[in-house]
């Protein structure tokens, strides 16, 4: 409805557009607000978990 408003076209290029501010409105909003907060401990073990390739146990996130 606000794209009929603002005259916008739905094409891939306005989709694409609309995804990528809505990724980072969605980092800004929500990623960075639940992060704030942590403590470095729970932030080591996030970005260890975020280097892991697909599932992993808790165990294998502490080795790494």
């Amino acid at each position: 409805m606000e794209a009929d408003k603002a005259g916008w076209t739905l094409n891939e290029e306005n989709v694409q557009t609309a995804i990528v501010a809505a990724q980072r409105r969605n980092t800004l909003v929500v990623v960075e607000s639940a992060l704030s907060d942590i403590s470095d401990k729970d932030r080591e073990f996030l970005n260890a978990m975020a280097g892991q390739d697909g599932p992993s146990t808790a165990a294998q996130i502490g080795q790494a």
